[in-house]
């Protein structure tokens, strides 16, 4: 009887060529040597490149011209030169506030009025002693106290004060300090008390300031002043005794209206003698 017997021989698995290995890797080793193109821009990311592009362009246009221009100017215009310092404060030429002075409507009516007489304060004093005094020495000049002219009526005593004041003794931008102020009212009225008291020396026992309005520095042109923009402090004596005297002030603006209102008194110590000093100071 024949018996039938299971194989035991193993069927051979189906092997795969050698290149079914090889091929996938030499694939993956191309992909890695090879570059991808690059990715097209977004909308967004070409308009912000088009906008820097242009802004460059303006700023190497702008700054072209800037120095094409100073360049031109400096070198082909004879005169700008001169443009540079427009302003009278850096000027050394006082003479442009006289003649600015002479064409002030309030000055043209003082001079033409017999009944005041022009004086400069401190008029008397020496170049020397000048040099000592706050407002016609440390204070004076362009760019500070360009004018500085009184009128006093021979009837009554009472003054005015024409006055240019420039940019350098301003507090708040362009406008003059009140500090300043204060002590050019308080010398004027000290001046007036002086007009009818039987001395020449006083000393100020009280002084009150009532600021209105702010007091703009002059800003004058080189070429052409403005008469308008002096300030006319008017001063006169309410009551006077032989040791005291009480004065008030007004300071006004080129038009008129009231900048600053003050009052003081003025005495004489006991210890002084009257008419100490001699009348011509």
């Amino acid at each position: 009887m024949n018996r039938i017997f299971r194989s035991t021989t193993t069927r051979p698995r189906h092997i795969q060529p050698l290149s079914s290995f090889l091929t996938p890797h030499a694939h993956r080793s191309l992909a890695t040597t090879t570059s991808s193109p690059p990715l097209p821009l977004s909308p967004s990311q070409r308009g912000a490149l088009w906008y820097a592009r242009l802004g460059i362009v303006f700023v190497a246009h702008g700054l072209f011209w800037s120095f094409l221009g100073t360049y031109i100017v400096d070198q082909t215009v004879p005169f700008a030169k001169g443009f540079k310092s427009s302003s009278v404060t850096d000027s050394d030429d006082t003479t442009v506030f006289e003649r600015a002075a002479d064409n002030n409507r309030i000055v043209k009516s003082l001079r033409g009025n017999p009944d005041y007489e022009e004086v400069r304060p401190w008029g008397s004093l020496t170049d020397e002693q000048r040099k000592t005094n706050l407002t016609t020495g440390l204070l004076a000049g362009n760019g500070k106290i360009q004018y500085n002219r009184v009128w006093m009526n021979k009837n009554d005593g009472s003054t005015v004060l024409v006055l240019g004041l420039g940019r350098k003794l301003t507090g708040y931008p362009e406008t003059i300090h009140g500090g300043l102020i204060a002590t050019i009212t308080d010398e004027a009225l000290g001046r007036t008390a002086l007009n009818v008291l039987p001395t020449r020396n006083v000393v100020t026992a009280k002084l009150t300031l009532t600021y209105k309005r702010p007091a703009i520095a002059q800003r004058p042109s080189e070429l052409r002043p403005g008469p308008r923009e002096f300030m006319v402090l008017r001063t006169r004596v309410v009551e006077y005794t032989d040791r005291k005297a009480i004065v008030q002030g007004r300071m006004e603006d080129g038009e008129g209206r009231t900048l600053v209102e003050s009052d003081a008194v003025f005495v004489v110590p006991k210890v002084w003698k009257l008419a100490e000093l001699p009348r011509e100071v």
